[in-house]
């Protein structure tokens, strides 16, 4: 990442240090650090997030077009755009790299983080007032394609069919959710530790019995940035206790 930016996302960084509930004694106190300090993103229309201090020091999942312009220090800068509205943006440490990989193809996003306000706001008209720190991130862009083709079942009628589809072969198409990055599910009802999370908008299942490999490509469960990633996953729908899951045979990439 340019010096510019990493120096600017540093000084973000030192001004969301204060944002949040007091934190317990020797509690690390990093908005970008997901597992320690956010939990349970909401789901927010953009229009809604751009008005100050409506969610400030909240965490958030909002979808938009990522534009990009050049900063005064000789940077880049990122605003997620829904029409008129517009939001900043600033990729934490750990995913800014792949971010502006992806942000410079100018796609619409789906991206989860802290509210806050963008350094420069006030001072600069075309600066929003209104910031995202993003700590994960997917590309949403073939979702929302016209004529998108989807593998057998999509997600949503797959769990809505439910016990009638129990023990079925399925074929099934969504994002991958990595070990629930996104926070689609609740953290505690992963069936196994080596769980991961197939989703599809607002419908997410736990899939189990195969990691997120296959010919030619391996995801990692940790890693923000895989989240970009649209999967089709073979295999049966199955009880995991009391929840549903799917059973992989096969994890393939869509093309």
């Amino acid at each position: 990442m340019p010096r510019s930016r990493a120096i600017r996302a540093l000084l973000f960084l030192a001004t969301c240090l204060s944002i949040g509930a007091p934190r317990a004694q020797g509690q690390r106190n990093d908005p970008c650090d997901l597992p320690e300090r956010y939990h349970d993103p909401i789901d927010v229309a953009l229009d809604d997030l751009a008005v100050p201090g409506a969610y400030k020091g909240r965490a958030v999942r909002v979808k938009g077009v990522v534009q990009t312009y050049p900063d005064v220090s000789g940077g880049r800068r990122y605003v997620l755009r829904e029409g008129m509205e517009r939001v900043g943006l600033v990729p934490c440490p750990g995913v800014a790299s792949d971010f502006d990989d992806l942000a410079s193809r100018w796609p619409r996003l789906e991206v989860t983080g802290v509210v806050t306000g963008e350094p420069g706001a006030g001072s600069d008209p075309m600066v929003p007032s209104v910031a995202v720190l993003v700590w994960a991130f997917a590309d949403i862009s073939p979702l929302e394609q016209p004529g998108r083709k989807s593998a057998g079942f999509s997600l949503g009628d797959l769990l809505r069919a439910g016990d009638a589809e129990l023990g079925k072969k399925v074929a099934v198409t969504g994002q991958f959710g990595g070990r629930n990055l996104l926070g689609d599910l609740p953290a505690a009802s992963a069936p196994e530790p080596s769980a991961w999370v197939l989703r599809d908008g607002r419908q997410a299942i736990w899939v189990v019995g195969k990691r997120p490999e296959g010919s030619g490509f391996k995801l990692d469960p940790d890693y923000a940035p895989d989240a970009a990633r649209w999967l089709v996953v073979e295999g049966k729908l199955e009880r995991c206790g009391t929840i549903l899951c799917l059973k992989a045979r096969r994890v393939s990439l869509t093309r």
